[in-house]
């Protein structure tokens, strides 16, 4: 829909949070293996990049994370892969060949049990030669921006990536 409404790929970054920061880095791996345009950039906060769920922090901090019950995951999965393939990198993007990837924002906090996820993914991107900015949270909840006025973590992650995509229309600009 931007496209046809005029904007470039450089003009457009995608972006989500938890499952909706893994569609974000699934669509990105598409779009790459595809070939032809990409974003400028893309953010992830708090992504599910792995359906396996085999990342250690999914126990570790199976009671550290009070927003995502551990115990609940296999069976939301199950309704979302609806027996797909837990390692195709549509479904879980950590496996996905991010080679030509534009820059990537990544905000995840250590209580989470997304944690591994998110590092696993920044371990895959730099691997594939992409230009990756980390936020790494001591105890913010999962998915934080979401709470934008009420927890200055919030605002201090909104800002932060605000301040990244202007860094990526102002570096397209000048080239």
């Amino acid at each position: 829909h931007l496209r046809k409404a005029g904007y470039t790929s450089q003009q457009i970054v995608i972006g989500g949070d938890s499952a909706g920061g893994g569609l974000s880095l699934a669509l990105l791996g598409q779009l790459l293996a595809r070939g032809g345009d990409r974003p400028a950039g893309v953010f992830a906060f708090s992504p599910l990049t792995d359906m396996s769920f085999s990342s250690p922090s999914m126990e570790e901090n199976a009671h550290s994370d009070v927003l995502l019950p551990v115990g609940r995951a296999r069976e939301c999965a199950d309704f979302y892969l609806v027996g797909h393939d837990v390692n195709d990198p549509r479904v879980s993007p950590v496996h996905a060949d991010m080679t030509g990837a534009p820059p990537v924002y990544l905000a995840v906090s250590k209580r989470e049990i997304l944690r591994d996820d998110t590092l696993r993914m920044e371990a895959s991107l730099r691997k594939s030669g992409v230009c990756v900015a980390l936020e790494l949270h001591d105890a913010a909840p999962h998915a934080w921006p979401i709470f934008h006025g009420l927890i200055p973590e919030a605002e201090e992650t909104l800002c932060s990536v605000s301040r990244w995509i202007k860094t990526l229309w102002r570096t397209e600009g000048e080239s």
